[in-house]
């Protein structure tokens, strides 16, 4: 199946005029896969602008002692982030410190319904309508993937929402125009991990700090209004 998906992508630039990917990774990888094809661009995805005036960052107050996590958790990227969070980050460091771990999302696997069951720590919603009201309770989004590609439109929406981020570096890969240290904190390991959330907890104002500069980025950068003209702009030179 790799094979044959390799094979379909170097194809794609010599069947269509031009072709767009959503992080330089991946245009990268077409690029080398194609003999070097040069009709690749890199359009990332963008939020709404809607979801990002909802929130005040000056005025944001998180009611819960916790970081949240979401997305479909039949998709295995997530579900192998949240076996992976939950085991070596959430069980070991965060739930003795009584850190909550809220997981947004349908069809969470058994195990963690389980779970959820034992640890009150542990907050399974399931699928909600509105994530912006379960979100704004929690002043971090942790991202730890560690497989898949693309752009995670979850961190778009937590700089968006105002949640502060820590998130692995595959997680973040394809937003180049987010600063480490300034917009987000890359941690791969797990008590890497562990420490980054503690310290955005315990530290209100490296928190706010970080908000508001991630905010600026999205709104800069990654708008629905800022990728359509861009695209635009390419559909326009063809």
């Amino acid at each position: 199946m790799r094979a044959r998906c390799a094979k379909a992508e170097a194809c794609l630039p010599h069947w269509f005029n031009h072709v767009t990917t959503v992080n330089d990774a991946d245009s990268d990888t077409v690029y080398r896969l194609s003999g070097r094809s040069t009709n690749i661009s890199t359009i990332p995805n963008g939020v709404s602008t809607d979801l990002a005036e909802t929130f005040d960052a000056n005025g944001r107050v998180a009611k819960r002692r916790g970081v949240a996590f979401w997305g479909n958790l039949s998709f295995k990227p997530n579900s192998d982030a949240v076996r992976f969070f939950y085991e070596n980050v959430y069980r070991p460091y965060l739930a003795p410190a009584g850190i909550e771990w809220c997981v947004v999302g349908r069809d969470a696997e058994r195990w963690l319904l389980e779970e959820a069951k034992r640890d009150h720590g542990i907050r399974l919603t399931g699928f909600v309508d509105n994530i912006s009201s379960v979100l704004a309770e929690y002043p971090i989004m942790v991202n730890p993937m560690r497989i898949g590609s693309g752009l995670k439109n979850k961190v778009l929406e937590a700089f968006a929402m105002g949640l502060a981020v820590v998130s692995t570096g595959l997680g973040i890969e394809a937003l180049s125009m987010a600063r480490e240290g300034i917009d987000y904190i890359r941690a791969d390991e797990p008590e890497k991990i562990a420490f980054a959330i503690k310290l955005l907890i315990e530290d209100e104002c490296l928190r706010l700090s970080m908000i508001k500069s991630a905010r600026k980025v999205v709104l800069e950068h990654y708008t629905w209004n800022k990728v359509a003209r861009d695209l635009d702009a390419l559909l326009c030179s063809l």
